[in-house]
């Protein structure tokens, strides 16, 4: 005679233990859904979206800063040695801004709401460097509208 608790041991074992795992790792994929443009930013197998070294910046004349782009934001310092002070601008980079090469071989123009940034680059290597970047950039703030939102103000 087999008694109930044998029975109930042997349908456990029916069931192979890897077969449970399975279930969990085909939910997961939903629970992560959500996440998805945050995992797109962050993304550590695709290159990091930070950039930094000089351009010239057209003012009056140009300019040589430092700019630093990071979330989403290209920030300009007088050099390496300030990026601890307050910038002394910064260029939000979203789905709205166009970002495209200018009249020079190494020139670059960002636009922005109501400005127009000019950058010009120390070589055309360089320039296509941050073209890329700042472009990826864009797509991301793009695919991800949640970001853009607080990109999003009233220039005061």
């Amino acid at each position: 005679a087999v008694s109930m608790a044998s029975m109930t041991s042997e349908s456990d074992y029916a069931i192979p233990p890897d077969a449970y795992s399975t279930d969990t790792e085909l939910s997961e994929p939903e629970q992560k859904l959500p996440k998805t443009c945050i995992s797109a930013s962050n993304n550590s197998s695709s290159e990091p979206m930070e950039k930094s070294g000089y351009l010239l910046k057209m003012v009056k004349t140009w300019k040589r800063r430092w700019f630093i782009l990071k979330d989403g934001e290209l920030l300009y310092y007088k050099s390496p040695s300030d990026v601890v002070r307050k910038p002394q601008g910064q260029i939000k980079v979203n789905a709205t801004s166009s970002i495209a090469r200018g009249d020079g071989k190494q020139l670059l123009q960002i636009v922005t709401g109501k400005h127009v940034y000019h950058l010009k680059a120390d070589s055309p290597n360089l320039l296509e460097e941050w073209l890329r970047m700042l472009q990826s950039v864009q797509r991301v703030k793009a695919a991800c509208p949640l970001f853009t939102q607080s990109d999003i103000r009233p220039d005061m």
